[in-house]
């Protein structure tokens, strides 16, 4: 039950998770509301972003914590601040190799932060608006990271030290945080060496730290208005992106670069004009779903876009989605009211209602 529920994000201030056994277990921590949950490829992490401006990273099989990412501000409800993230966290992401985790902000950023340790690495800003989603991309290693905003744009960081990719080969860390500005445009691509000029120093009366040859790469994609999630297909070869009225745009990963930009997007499909919550993409029957405020689910054909049905009338309207990676055909959604419904696409009967919390 543990990989079907995988992503699946539910506005609760405890954290679910089901495991061995059918023993339901119950980490709580956070003092705000769980906004995100996210799984490491081998089942063993948990990693959940919170209201309450933290991160906090678990060991599922001994069933403890094992690093809190960030601080809990003293005046929480009153606009104080502590380290790490300086308001709610909406989103957040586990590397492939389970070293880093990535995490996404109403404070407009992206933060990288190593595992098992939580130390921070990276604060990635660019984008104008709250950052909605952050994912990284499927492979060996970590090696691109990409966000969604409602400032309607979908972002591809790229983070290189002389060529290599490869963040774990990176000598960042060991106290140094270091920091990827970009202005705020829509220019489609851009490049930043975190090496900053004497003009920046005097008008900032700051200094960002410095790793000779390592850079950020940025790559904006555009949508017609806010992205409310965005996500890479199962083998990282696509992006898909949903806006908040529902319009779908797929890209070719691999074409997103300064040369190849223009032949990236391979899909715009437009929306229905009901408002979207969530979004998944199946990962081996190519098919997209997508959850609406109007109790619905709607799946589109990953390559063609073509539309493949409608669920409708669900007891209420799902905020998080996963397929099951075991199941193709079982679809599993948060609704809210600490209600989990498995849905079973051939029949579109909900098959199982499930409550995570008490």
């Amino acid at each position: 039950m543990l990989k079907a529920l995988r992503s699946i994000t539910s506005a609760v201030k405890d954290v679910a998770a089901t495991m061995g056994g059918g023993e339901g277990v119950t980490l709580g921590a956070h003092r705000g509301t769980v906004r995100a949950i996210a799984f490491s490829p081998d089942g063993k992490l948990a990693a959940t972003s919170s209201g309450d401006h933290t991160c906090m990273v678990w060991d599922l099989e001994r069933r403890v914590r094992m690093a809190t990412l960030g601080s809990v501000p003293e005046n929480l409800t009153g606009g104080g601040v502590g380290s790490g993230h300086k308001h709610i966290l909406t989103s957040v992401s586990i590397s492939p190799d389970g070293a880093f985790v990535a995490t996404a902000s109403y404070d407009k950023t992206l933060r990288v932060w190593s595992l098992p340790e939580g130390e921070p690495l990276a604060i990635m800003s660019g984008h104008m608006q709250i950052v909605s989603a952050v994912a990284f991309q499927p492979g060996i290693a970590a090696s691109a990271l990409l966000s969604a905003s409602v400032d309607s744009t979908v972002r591809l960081w790229r983070l290189s030290q002389e060529g290599d990719e490869n963040w774990e080969h990176f000598p960042w860390g060991n106290g140094v945080l270091l920091e990827f500005a970009f202005a705020h445009t829509q220019a489609s691509f851009l490049s930043d060496d975190h090496e900053d000029s004497e003009d920046f120093r005097r008008r900032t009366n700051r200094q960002r730290k410095h790793i000779p040859q390592m850079k950020c790469e940025l790559t904006t994609l555009t949508c017609s208005s806010p992205v409310v999630a965005a996500v890479f297909s199962s083998g990282g070869e696509k992006i898909v992106a949903v806006s908040s009225n529902g319009a779908i745009k797929v890209w070719n990963a691999a074409m997103v670069s300064p040369s190849t930009l223009s032949q990236a997007q391979l899909l715009d499909i437009p929306g229905r004009g009901a408002r979207v919550d969530a979004l998944c993409t199946s990962p081996c029957s190519g098919r997209i779903a997508v959850g609406s405020a109007d109790c619905s689910i709607t799946l589109y054909d990953l390559v063609s876009g073509a539309l493949l049905q409608r669920i409708e009338n669900l007891q209420g309207y799902p905020i998080a989605m996963v397929f099951s990676p075991e199941h193709p055909d079982i679809l599993v959604a948060c609704c809210g009211g600490h209600k989990l419904l498995v849905v079973h696409l051939p029949t579109r009967r909900c098959v199982a209602k499930v409550c995570v919390c008490v």
